[in-house]
């Protein structure tokens, strides 16, 4: 696989179908403009410390 070209930039597409992404979008929809990444990777590193930890033990 080739190298991505830019690191950090990211296109993702929910399953609208899916009633747990079908939520995530309409959360994603109610951030202010331009802090959809920080509100992704806030949630990211929340549930990686609160909850895989938790998993492993």
């Amino acid at each position: 696989m080739a190298p991505k070209k830019e690191r950090g930039r990211f296109s993702l597409r929910f399953n609208i179908g899916d009633p747990v992404q079908r939520t995530a979008v309409e959360l994603l929809e109610l951030q202010p403009p331009h802090s959809k990444a920080q509100y992704i990777a806030n949630a990211l590193i929340y549930y990686n410390a609160h909850f895989l930890m938790t998993l492993s033990h």
